[in-house]
């Protein structure tokens, strides 16, 4: 052997751990070695706060020792203060606390070293530097969760879903009851259709409400400003009811897609069809099926986006859709009589300026970064969509869910669904990639959240009265609401 052979052979038997080093980031790293099941980050702000209580009273209850955890977030001592006080006699009173900074790439390659699951409640997610972050675990192999229901962040992960493919790691955002409820109830609803008849979901519709006390913390605000002070490319992407994927193209009567040629350019696309225009959102109409008048849901809009990305990603990574003609509709649903709602719809307003002015008069404007309203504030919280969806024969299936307010179920759903990963990967009939919860976790997920105490009713939907009798629990309590039994009903 030559010396210059000798010199390149060394030379190799030398880089070639330090370049193992460089692709697994441990040159980047200070990682003690040490690996929990599930890391929770952004637990020093208000969800994290909410999640705390929801491991006590909930996993803890059901699930004692099912995982490990660690704590993570910007501001340790606020993390310690909190656990200290929501789980001190609990058996996580010494869960771990990893001080973490997501503009530091170090902290970012440590923290996510640690894990197998990644839940991220840190938001405004549009304006954080969470690209890094679920970079980081798709590059390391563990799974991410969050509790987004930001369309601009959800379109920016999209450009990951290859990388994750490949990688076999899941990234699930939007873990939150608007975008998650609705489509665990088409996913019901079309396993349905076709184990019964033999066919697809033609439409859903779909109704919100809610009531309580509560007020939007302060990270919902600065969600709401980051949105409103988006740029025109962001706002015109929003704009697109098939930003994140699903388009169902228009025909005419002869078979052939009709078109939209702009002017000027002279540019062609494919016409969207009427049914599918956020237009078809935004009016006050009464629905006979349901029963009652329905008018404008702001998330209605983001709802909307996520069900055609979860039919898109059954068809093109299962093969089966929900439905090929999908068309889907999330709006409010509004008390009264039927005579009554068109007059009392037209009487009121609002907006972001009237909301602040009430908040603030009752003393409940929350401008410190982590804070929102106290436990006590929100006991009497709830929150609820359901809806019902139909073939193109006419079969209809209905199915409504109701659970406490918005933060609370995220917190739930979000911690839910990182278990759903840790412990049922294998069932799952996806490996990897970005896709809405309810799509990939489907039942696994649905059983998980009604034994944690999530209200279901199957065949029919809940009644104003229902709902509001149902949901006046303390928040410790997460006792199910008990049906009549003249109807199917899901409920432990």
């Amino acid at each position: 052997m030559g010396a210059s052979d000798y010199q390149d052979e060394d030379a190799k038997n030398e880089f070639e751990p330090l370049l193992e080093r460089y692709l697994s980031l441990d040159t980047f790293s200070k990682w003690n070695g040490k690996r929990y099941d599930i890391v929770c980050y952004g637990m020093s702000g208000y969800t994290g706060h909410l999640a705390m209580h929801f491991l006590k009273q909930v996993s803890l209850k059901h699930y004692p020792g099912e995982a490990t955890f660690a704590f993570a977030g910007l501001a340790a001592h606020r993390i310690k203060e909190v656990r200290d006080r929501v789980l001190g006699e609990t058996a996580l009173f010494d869960t771990p606390i990893i001080q973490a900074d997501l503009e530091n790439v170090q902290d970012v390659i440590d923290m996510v070293s640690s894990a197998r699951v990644i839940v991220n409640f840190a938001g405004p997610y549009m304006v954080t530097h969470g690209e890094l972050l679920v970079d980081t675990c798709i590059h390391l192999g563990v799974h991410y969760v969050d509790a987004s229901a930001e369309l601009p962040w959800t379109i920016r992960l999209q450009d990951m879903n290859e990388r994750a493919v490949r990688n076999n790691v899941l990234v699930l955002p939007m873990a939150a009851p608007v975008g998650t409820w609705s489509n665990l109830i088409v996913h019901v609803c079309s396993k349905m259709f076709r184990e019964e008849y033999g066919e697809e979901v033609r439409k859903g519709n779909f109704f919100v409400t809610g009531g309580g006390d509560g007020n939007p913390s302060n990270g919902t605000l600065r969600t709401r400003a980051a949105m409103s002070f988006a740029n025109d490319e962001v706002r015109k992407t929003m704009a697109n009811p098939f930003a994140l994927g699903g388009f169902v193209p228009d025909f005419d009567r002869c078979g052939v897609k009709q078109v939209d040629v702009a002017k000027g350019t002279g540019a062609i696309n494919v016409k969207i069809r009427k049914e599918d225009l956020d237009a078809q959102m935004q009016r006050i109409k009464y629905d006979p099926i349901a029963g009652w008048w329905c008018a404008l849901m702001p998330y209605g809009v983001f709802d909307s986006r996520i069900i055609r990305c979860a039919n898109d990603l059954c068809a093109t990574r299962l093969n089966q859709p929900y439905g090929r003609q999908l068309n889907f509709t999330m709006t409010g649903m509004m008390p009264g009589e039927a005579e009554q709602m068109p007059e009392a719809m037209g009487k009121g307003t609002w907006t972001s300026e009237i909301e602040r002015a009430r908040m603030e008069k009752i003393g409940r404007f929350y401008m410190t970064v982590g804070s929102g309203p106290t436990p006590v504030d929100t006991h009497t919280d709830w929150f609820s969509i359901q809806g019902y969806c139909q073939t193109a024969s006419g079969h209809i299936m209905k199915m409504g869910i109701v659970g406490k307010g918005g933060y609370v179920e995220s917190a739930r759903i979000s911690i839910e669904a990182a278990m759903v990963i840790l412990k049922h990967r294998d069932k799952l009939p996806i490996r990897g990639g970005v896709s809405p919860p309810g799509a990939i976790l489907g039942d696994l997920l649905l059983e998980r959240l009604i034994k944690g105490g999530l209200r279901v009713v199957v065949g029919r939907l809940f009644t104003f009265e229902e709902l509001q009798a149902g949901c006046s629990l303390p928040y410790q309590e997460y006792t199910p609401w008990k049906s009549p039994r003249d109807s199917k009903t899901v409920d432990t």
